[in-house]
C-alpha cells in the first residue's frame, strides 16, 4: 500500500528548520521548496497494491532520494546513509533531524518498481520541467545523470543492460 507524507507538516522538519542554512538556491533547497509540484505520493499508486501489505515509505521521498543520489553520484548504500545523517538531504527530503527514512534495499526496490512499470523517466522529466519553470537554472545548464555508454539513466552498480 502506498505511504503518504502527512500534509499537516511538522514545524520541526529540517526543511522548516534548516533551509536557510543549507541555502534556498541550492539543489537541496530547490527540492525542499518545490516538493508539491515535483512529486505527489498518489502519482505512484500504480506501483503498489491497494488492498494488502504494509504501508510503504512515501514514494515522494524515495523519488527525491533518487534525484539526490544522481545529483551527488552516490551508491544506494551511501544514499541511505546520507538520508539518515546529511542535513542537506534531510532538508531536501523534508524529514526530521532524527529520521532514517529508508534503507538501501527500500531504495533499490522502489527503483526496480519504476523500471518494471516504465516510469523511471518521469522522475527526471518532471524535475527538469519544474526546475526550468522556476527559473532556478536560468543561468546554469541543467545536469542530468546519464550513463554515456548507453545514453540511459544511471541504474546503479551492477546493472546489466538487457540483450536485444
Amino acid at each position: 500500500m502506498v505511504g503518504h507524507v502527512d500534509p499537516q507538516r511538522d514545524l520541526y522538519t529540517c526543511d522548516n528548520q534548516y533551509l536557510e542554512f543549507v541555502g534556498e538556491d541550492t539543489f537541496y533547497g530547490f527540492l525542499a521548496r518545490h516538493e508539491p509540484e515535483l512529486f505527489r505520493d498518489d502519482d505512484f499508486s500504480l506501483l503498489y497494491t491497494t488492498n494488502n501489505g504494509r504501508t510503504s515509505v512515501p514514494p515522494s521521498i524515495l523519488a527525491k532520494a533518487l534525484l539526490l543520489q544522481s545529483h551527488d553520484r552516490v551508491s544506494d548504500e551511501e544514499a541511505a546513509d546520507r538520508a539518515r545523517f546529511d542535513i542537506r538531504w534531510k532538508v531536501a527530503l523534508g524529514i526530521g533531524i532524527d529520521a532514517a527514512p529508508f534503507v538501501r534495499s527500500t531504495l533499490q526496490s522502489f527503483h526496480a518498481r519504476l523500471v518494471l512499470h516504465q516510469a523511471e523517466q518521469s522522475i527526471f522529466q518532471r524535475s527538469i520541467a519544474a526546475a526550468k519553470g522556476s527559473g532556478l537554472f536560468a543561468s546554469r545548464k541543467l545536469r542530468v545523470a546519464l550513463d554515456t555508454s548507453r545514453s540511459s539513466p544511471v541504474r546503479g552498480e551492477g546493472y546489466v543492460q538487457p540483450a536485444g
